[in-house]
């Protein structure tokens, strides 16, 4: 199978390449992109390019932390206080895959090298 490198991803079809499974909840982002399960319990809203930074950057639960405590990620679904089960859930469900090499270029030009640059920490999250 041939990937055409030049051809550019929206966010939801980047994340949905990186999926073994599919994705276990509704993804939007800012770009307009959607994924996932209309009728999913839970629905993420990616907001900005900082919480996409926060992601590419730290994949797995501290990006996705990162994210949301920055305000960059919203979970519709659950309380905003408390978003600790749909949190454990997500994670526990998502299974990524390590795509070609080609897969890869195209993905990381799809999304910007940019992004690539870890933001600072949330505030919330350094010492006092």
């Amino acid at each position: 199978m041939s990937v055409d490198v030049g051809v550019r991803l929206s966010i939801a079809d980047a994340l949905g390449k990186l999926m073994k499974e599919g994705l276990p909840f509704r993804f939007e982002a800012f770009d307009g992109s959607v994924a996932g399960p209309v009728d999913a319990p839970f629905t993420l809203r990616l907001l900005n390019e900082r919480g996409l930074s926060y992601l590419m950057t730290a994949p797995g639960d501290l990006g996705f932390a990162r994210a949301y405590v920055a305000g960059d990620l919203e979970l519709d679904g659950i309380h905003p206080g408390d978003p600790y089960d749909a949190m454990v859930l997500i994670m526990s469900q998502l299974r990524f895959k390590v795509p070609m090499a080609a897969e890869m270029v195209q993905i990381v030009r799809s999304l910007g090298f940019g992004n690539l640059k870890p933001p600072p920490p949330p505030a919330e999250e350094h010492l006092p």
